[in-house]
């Protein structure tokens, strides 16, 4: 005697396991995929306008102290009294900054710096000058 037909195939369940991984991975990735689309992407679009007059670039600012840590080459400072300070050039106690040599408090570096005839120690460098 049967039981109605022939027996049934089952199939394995660890490949239904493996068909919902797959499926919900693939939901998954579509939701990410949709997500980041909908995200501004930063650069895109067109470059920021800059506000002035013309198409001149910004000039920079001007150091915001006669502090000579901000002194560069083509500066001028003056040494007369401590401390030393930035001064427009042509001022009779101004020396032209010849080259500024950070991190060190070496004068003698300033020796290898042609036309340097003085030197100028700031809080962490040495400014070669030419009086």
């Amino acid at each position: 005697m049967g039981y109605g037909g022939p027996p049934r195939r089952r199939t394995p369940i660890w490949l239904g396991a493996v068909a919902a991984a797959v499926v919900g991975l693939a939901g998954f990735g579509i939701t990410v995929a949709t997500i980041v689309a909908s995200q501004p992407h930063h650069g895109s679009g067109p470059p920021p306008t800059v506000v002035g007059t013309g198409n001149t670039p910004p000039t920079p600012s001007p150091p915001p102290t006669d502090d000579p840590r901000f002194a560069r080459p083509g500066d001028c400072v003056a040494i007369t009294s401590p401390p030393a300070r930035i001064v427009p050039c042509g001022t009779p106690d101004g020396y032209l900054v010849l080259e500024r040599i950070d991190g060190t408090a070496d004068f003698d570096r300033c020796a290898a710096v042609p036309g340097s005839n003085a030197a100028v120690r700031y809080e962490d460098g040495v400014l070669c000058l030419r009086r």
